[in-house]
């Protein structure tokens, strides 16, 4: 008898528990969804991306420059860079 009256609270406990599992799995769903609208190749955090990449890059190009200027004429940081190649 008492499995009889156990039976109807384990089968509530297990509907709430599946109930819970599919609110859980909506809201994985809709994160998964998120991300892949983030990381689409047009979308705006990509754009800011490629972009701040593109500036790294730039960076490192002037700074790449400017460290074969210095080996070359180590007194340009005083007096500037002798454009002439004097």
């Amino acid at each position: 008898k008492s499995a009889e009256q156990a039976f109807p609270r384990i089968v509530g406990q297990v509907e709430d528990s599946l109930n819970q599992l599919e609110l859980t799995l909506g809201q994985f769903d809709l994160a998964a969804q998120q991300i892949t609208d983030t990381m689409e190749p047009n979308s705006a955090v990509m754009q800011s991306l490629i972009e701040a990449m593109e500036a790294v890059q730039r960076t490192s190009r002037s700074l790449d420059d400017l460290a074969q200027t210095l080996e070359a004429q180590p007194e340009a940081l005083i007096r500037g860079r002798d454009l002439d190649g004097e």
